[in-house]
């Protein structure tokens, strides 16, 4: 059964209660209520608030409904983050649940897993101990709230308080808050809630609970320098009476620790706020000791010992270390290290930038949470770098930072780090996933370059920027989404990226620069910028489109189309009303299709670089075109040999004409020749299916034993019909041996003139034109080699067929590629 929950006017200040929507109930309701009205309380309530105040909602919350039954069914929200009413939906569940009947329906936010519920209509659930920090605000899902119905209107009540510390001092980093009482108050863990209809609800601890709550920080905050720029932290307390007062513990990134305890008895009741006095925060450091420091890695110590053992003791001391202003060098003649985590205890040291370029040893690293910039080339080339624990208030990284760490698998770049510079992982092959921070506007030049293995890529929301061959040859990315906020794409951005399937380009892009998406064979524009306006040589050289069938439609405010931009497409829809500026080689010159607006095709044949594809040109009401063998039946030339030859081949009408092309052993053209697309094997593989002469090349061991075409699979005589057939090997091999292969021109087309030697018929010639072969969409060599097909299977391989195939300087028996398309041309037995 599907549930919806509709939430109206949650909009409530801290101290004064809201003014509830009235719900439209003219409705009749479902059994077992489908639809779930629910309103909030007055006061501090839900998720977070804004900056006046008002109580909002945060995408994806969810909740936990006991529709009157006791197992638990979770709720999501389906609207957008800073929304103070939505929907809640329910989240599909495969599992088979049951439980037993309850008078009432309850609530929870936030929905847990463990969340119970008992025959009688007891909760059962669990404070958090760990919140995260929300400025000014409380973290998502710390605030605990629990409803009661009878039926399908649900008030959600808060089960706790809230206290606001506001906190400053003089260069204060802080990275946890932790609260407890002076009485061992409980404060979370396991408690038992009881909710009623008219009532508020209680709760209450087992004996496990946790006497102390602790705010996180996903980012270090700064504090505030004085008493009236204080930074407040919320956190969310059940209700408590704290007899003997509090105790404050405030740490800091250097491992710094203040601690304040205050006496005064302090009451935290239900849906209420207390504010704490302006305190500021002096970190107490422990003094370093002249204890010696145990090192993990001897030759570490080696260095550390050669640069900073003061009182020469042959160790260094935690004071000598503390001592310590940079570790510049520390490693060059020490380039063995495996690891160097005691670089936590030199806190005198700002800059780690270079210390351990090109250590090809070093395996792991933790950098101290103070170090906020990682300086040029901080581990450029320590290539068995395996893990990088980074500080969360690092706000900065370098050029070449992590260039050539070809071990590192994965990396966790904190918030608040703006940009991503030129060549950060360039290099970094072993990369699979990257989450990068929201934070970030700008990924510079070839910062991702060749991190072949990197699969998974989430674009934060406020990118701007993504800079020349940032992603250049990232094989494994599949799906680009590119944030709206994007409006500069750098060339050879997505080079090589083969794996590239699919991608939504940003509303506001008025440029596809050069070579952008080059040889991303898999690719497929899923949006086209409506503001685009040009789009630079090679931006889509060598795409299929495969996707939606090799054919794109451009947005109607593209003005220009760079040289070989789309050098592979079938199908292009251009509906600009005025004519758009081309180069000499935008298009496939033979087989690219061009749509343009009916009043303009005249006007686009004729105008300059576009009268290369006049005979392309169509209105956009034709499309699309169909693909058409065309030509007609050629004559029957007897050179006095076993066969007739036909004057032409199929799909053209004259000798000079290239014609169709066709896999061995198909009889259709079409608008891809590879193994994916042959009729013939299983899938995308080789594996055959039919003319398979060797159980190691058929599916599941598949022979059939067939050397030469059967009639249905021989494209000569399905497309022509009657007698005429595709050539055998051994017809083509009399062919070569019993006539002359001129080099030459017919009409201007390059190929060879075959003049038979037999008495009484050396007046008589075919012309063979030189039209090269498709391989994927290309048509390769057309002009300088001539490939064409025989009937018969290759005795080497049946993966192969053979085949003829000249050049200028010679005529050779050969065999090719099934899949391949090549040039038929029919023989005649009377």
């Amino acid at each position: 059964m599907k549930y919806r929950i509709f939430i109206l006017g949650l909009i409530a200040t801290l101290f004064v209660a809201c003014a509830v929507n009235e719900v439209d109930h003219s409705a009749p309701l479902l059994d077992d209520s489908e639809e779930f009205y629910a309103t909030i309380e007055g006061a501090t309530t839900k998720v977070f608030v804004d900056e006046e105040l008002k109580v909002l909602w945060h995408a994806d919350d969810r909740v936990s409904i006991f529709n009157k039954y006791t197992y638990n069914q979770q709720y999501r929200f389906t609207g957008k983050t800073g929304a103070n009413s939505g929907s809640f939906k329910k989240v599909p569940n495969e599992d088979f649940v049951t439980g037993n009947a309850l008078d009432y329906v309850y609530a929870v936010y936030p929905y847990q897993e463990a969340t119970e519920i008992s025959n009688k209509g007891v909760l059962s659930i669990n404070l958090p101990a760990t919140q995260a920090y929300a400025e000014d605000s409380f973290g998502i899902g710390a605030n605990t709230m629990v409803s009661c119905s009878e039926g399908n209107e649900l008030l959600f009540k808060n089960l706790c308080g809230y206290i606001i510390l506001k906190l400053y001092g003089d260069d204060v980093t802080v990275s946890s808050i932790s609260l407890k009482g002076n009485n061992n108050e409980p404060l979370a863990g396991k408690a038992t809630v009881n909710a009623s209809i008219d009532g508020d609800p209680s709760l209450s601890f087992d004996f496990s609970a946790t006497k102390e709550i602790t705010l996180t920080f996903p980012t270090p905050v700064t504090l505030g320098t004085t008493a009236e720029t204080a930074t407040p932290f919320w956190l969310v307390v059940p209700p408590t009476t704290f007899g003997r007062g509090i105790t404050l513990t405030v740490k800091d990134i250097k491992n710094g620790v203040f601690e304040k305890a205050s006496t005064k008895s302090l009451e935290i009741s239900r849906n209420t706020l207390s504010r704490m006095s302006e305190l500021e925060v002096i970190p107490q450091y422990p003094e370093p000791s002249d204890d010696a420091i145990v090192f993990a890695d001897i030759v570490a110590k080696y260095a550390c010992v050669e640069k900073f053992d003061t009182n020469h003791d042959g160790e260094v001391s935690y004071k000598e270390a503390a001592a310590a202003s940079s570790l510049s060098g520390l490693f060059s003649d020490w380039n063995t290290v495996t690891s160097f985590d005691e670089i936590q205890y030199f806190t005198g040291v700002t800059s780690i930038s270079g210390v351990f370029t090109g250590l090809t040893k070093l395996t792991h690293i933790t950098v101290p949470e103070w170090i906020t910039t990682l300086g040029y080339a901080t581990f450029q080339n320590c290539s068995a770098l395996e893990t990088v624990v980074l500080p969360a208030a690092l706000s900065s990284l370098s050029s070449y930072c992590f260039d050539g760490c070809s071990s590192l698998t994965d990396i966790t770049l904190p918030n608040g780090i703006t940009s991503i510079p030129q060549y950060c992982f360039q290099n970094c092959t072993a990369l699979t996933t990257l989450t990068v921070p929201s934070t970030v506007t700008l990924i510079g030049a070839y910062a991702f370059s060749s991190c072949v293995q990197l699969a998974g890529l989430d674009l934060p929301s406020n990118l701007k920027t993504i800079g020349n061959y940032a992603f250049q040859n990232c094989q494994a990315i599949s799906s680009l989404d590119c944030p709206g906020s994007i409006t500069t794409l750098g060339k050879y951005a997505f080079s090589g990226c083969t794996s590239l399937s699919s991608v939504s380009l940003p509303e506001n892009l008025s440029s596809i620069p050069a070579y952008c998406f080059q040889n991303c064979t898999a690719l497929n524009v899923t949006s086209w910028p409506q503001a685009l306006i040009s789009i630079g040589d090679g931006a889509f050289a060598d795409c299929r489109f495969k996707n939606a069938d090799y054919a794109i439609e451009l947005p109607s405010t593209v003005t220009s189309i760079g040289d070989y931009a789309f050098d592979t497409l079938h199908h292009i829809i251009i509906p600009s009303a005025s004519p758009v500026s081309i180069a000499s080689h935008s298009f496939a010159t033979d087989y690219t299709f061009l749509y343009v607006p009916a009043a303009m095709v005249e006007m686009y044949k004729v105008r300059t670089n576009w009268s290369n594809y006049e005979k392309q040109i169509r209105p956009i009401s034709d499309y699309p075109v169909e693909l058409s063998l065309g030509g007609a039946t050629g004559e029957a030339i007897d050179l006095g040999l076993s066969v007739k030859w036909a004057s032409w081949n199929v799909g053209a009408s004259a000798p000079e004409e290239y014609g169709a092309y066709f896999s061995w052993g198909e009889t259709d053209i079409k608008w891809d020749y590879d193994w994916a697309s042959y009729k013939l094997c299983m899938g995308s593989n080789d594996t055959l299916t039919k003319y398979c002469t060797s159980s190691s090349y058929g599916y599941n061991g598949f022979t059939d034993g067939k050397t030469v075409l059967d009639p249905e699979d021989d494209a000569a005589h399905v497309q022509w019909g009657g007698s005429w057939r595709m050539p055998t090997d051994t017809e083509w091999t009399e062919l070569r041996d019993n006539c002359t292969w001129e080099w030459t021109k017919l009409n201007g087309v390059n190929g060879r003139k075959v003049t038979s030697n037999k008495a009484g018929y050396t007046e008589k010639w075919i012309f063979l034109p030189a039209a090269g072969d498709l391989y994927d969409a290309y048509l390769r060599s057309a002009g300088s080699l001539g490939y064409y097909l025989s009937s018969s299977l290759s005795t080497v391989n049946p993966r192969l067929a053979w085949d003829v195939y000249f050049e200028s300087d010679g005529v050779y028996r050969g065999s090719g590629g099934r899949c391949y398309g090549q040039s038929v041309r029919p023989v005649y037995e009377e």
